[in-house]
């Protein structure tokens, strides 16, 4: 029986258990605080303490002796009264309205008062998820110093010995190499981003028409969460396999990059939070190399490297988009990367100097061929069709903070 992790009520976060499966999913959006970055992250030295893998594992750690079993849950679901149902129904309604704690504390009262309803939880194969989303998002706010700033705040950045790669009226840009674990060097990447310094639109909620004539709700942010086509518009990526999707937005992706003479290989777990409900509205998405056991990660195998590539280790990858109109976005991210590639520093801040202006330009030009002079194509009207209740929820939130939508062409 798989026990919750430890943290008390910032430790266990359910998602996506409102209802059983085949009936929809949701994903965890784990308490979220509002604090600005913190000195002790700026400063910090190469001695950071556990990296996310020991930590994750450590997270992970209850749950080694077993996979996940969907058809055990199923039973014990299906073993359920109506009304025991609709008390789970109602305890994950509570967290998917953004009431963690008090969605926590109902869960462990009815896993307390009906040994039936423990078991259907802690047989659920999505716990496993939520346990790796919870070490995730701690282990990104013990290292970022807080939660993500609305600004990144640039004369301390400089003060403190980061890096410069910023690009003049287009981006903030800075990053830091330091000495990781088992010989491997880490570089660690803070960017901010405002849209319209890039690109003239960055439309957040979009209609276009499909290929079956019917209209499609579509934006270039939800566009860039579409893994298999990232060798078209991310620059250097060369291939990008799809292991497990899970959600419209979570997903497992091996990919490939070609970086000039080199060529990285890269397993990503991806997540999607949508918390246009909070003090400070946002969107973002939550990526990092997961950890694996006996060479899987919940489940799914995980493929070595790719001969004549590098393996690179992403600890975690925080990009934040703050809206600030219905074409506008503000972009905050933080990242951070392991590898054993001698002369890291000159070629990171290469690389990030060249990420940092033209991803948003190559993203929106690619959405707009793709998207808006021509019908959206079958395959990917399929798959946004999948993104549609959370599009909707976002159309609706936005219309509260930013007034009615004026333009819906989307024009960029």
């Amino acid at each position: 029986k798989a026990r919750e992790p430890d943290g008390g009520a910032q430790g266990f976060c359910v998602a996506g258990m409102a209802q059983p499966p085949g009936r929809g999913r949701r994903w965890c959006c784990c308490r979220r605080r509002r604090s600005e970055l913190h000195a002790s992250f700026l400063s910090a030295n190469s001695d950071r303490g556990a990296t996310f893998l020991s930590a994750a594992s450590q997270v992970l750690d209850s749950f080694k002796a077993r996979e996940p079993d969907g058809e055990k849950f199923d039973r014990l679901w299906g073993q359920l009264s109506q009304e025991q149902c609709h008390l789970l129904d109602n305890a994950y309604q509570i967290w998917q309205d953004r009431k963690e704690e008090a969605a926590l504390s109902r869960l462990r009262e009815l896993k307390t008062e009906d040994p039936s309803v423990a078991a259907a939880i802690a047989a659920d194969p999505r716990l496993h998820r939520i346990a790796y989303q919870v070490g995730l998002l701690r282990f990104i706010h013990d290292q970022v110093g807080g939660e993500v700033p609305v600004r990144l705040d640039v004369p301390q950045l400089q003060e403190t010995g980061w890096q410069d790669c910023s690009t003049p009226e287009k981006c903030n840009c800075f990053l830091r190499v330091t000495e990781g674990q088992a010989g491997k060097n880490a570089v660690t990447i803070a960017m901010e981003i405002e849209t319209e310094k890039q690109v003239s639109s960055f439309r957040l909620v979009d209609t276009c028409t499909g290929e079956s004539g019917d209209p499609v709700l579509i934006s270039p942010m939800i566009f860039s969460t579409e893994a298999s086509f990232w060798p078209q518009w991310f620059p250097f990526c060369l291939e990008s396999t799809v292991l497990k999707a899970w959600a419209p937005n979570e997903h497992l992706t091996h990919l490939v990059l070609g970086i000039w003479a080199f060529k990285v290989d890269i397993v990503l777990y991806v997540y999607i939070r949508e918390c246009l409900d909070s003090p400070e509205p946002f969107v973002e998405g939550i990526m990092a190399s997961p950890p694996t056991v006996d060479g899987k990660f919940l489940g799914v195998e995980i493929p070595p490297a790719k001969k004549g590539t590098s393996r690179v280790t992403i600890p975690f990858q925080r990009i934040r988009g703050y809206p600030t109109g219905w074409n506008t976005l503000r972009i905050v991210a933080f990242a951070q990367m392991e590898t054993s590639m001698s002369s890291l520093g000159w070629m990171a801040c290469k690389v990030w100097k060249i990420l940092s202006t033209r991803v948003i330009p190559m993203l929106v030009q690619r959405y707009e061929a793709q998207c808006k002079a021509q019908p959206v194509p079958a395959e990917l009207e399929t798959r946004m069709d999948a993104h549609v209740p959370m599009m909707n929820r976002m159309r609706e939130r936005l219309n509260a903070l930013l007034g009615e939508e004026t333009d819906t062409t989307g024009s960029g």
